[in-house]
């Protein structure tokens, strides 16, 4: 595991080399916000582009466990990565950021089936 330090750089080299430049505007309207999905109409390529790099990466849900497709970040990391979105002007809605409760939310419906 790296330390917080190591993460934040290796972070901020990840999503300035991986984030679109279009991307790091701030979000308007709902249009620009992608909620993903089999069906979704992209607003444009780079934001296609964008959200498959965040899923590959799990880091539309980095709380969220390896298993369930998340990157298994702690808390502190998840702080880290949504401070290193917000300084380079990347709004973290613009992918599906998903919070802890949510997270909980799946778990406990997972167990009642």
């Amino acid at each position: 595991m790296l330390d917080m330090h190591d993460f934040r750089s290796e972070t901020h080299a990840w999503l300035i080399e991986n984030c679109p430049k279009s991307m790091r505007e701030p979000i308007e309207t709902l249009d620009d916000h992608c909620w993903g999905g089999k069906n979704w109409i992209f607003a444009s390529r780079d934001q296609k582009v964008w959200l498959e790099r965040m899923i590959d990466k799990g880091w539309t849900v980095p709380s969220w466990p390896t298993c369930y497709g998340g990157a298994g970040l702690s808390r502190e990391e998840t702080t880290v990565l949504l401070e290193e979105m917000a300084a380079l002007g990347v709004d973290p809605r613009s992918e599906v950021l998903a919070s802890p409760c949510s997270v909980q939310h799946c778990f406990n419906l997972a167990a009642r089936n």
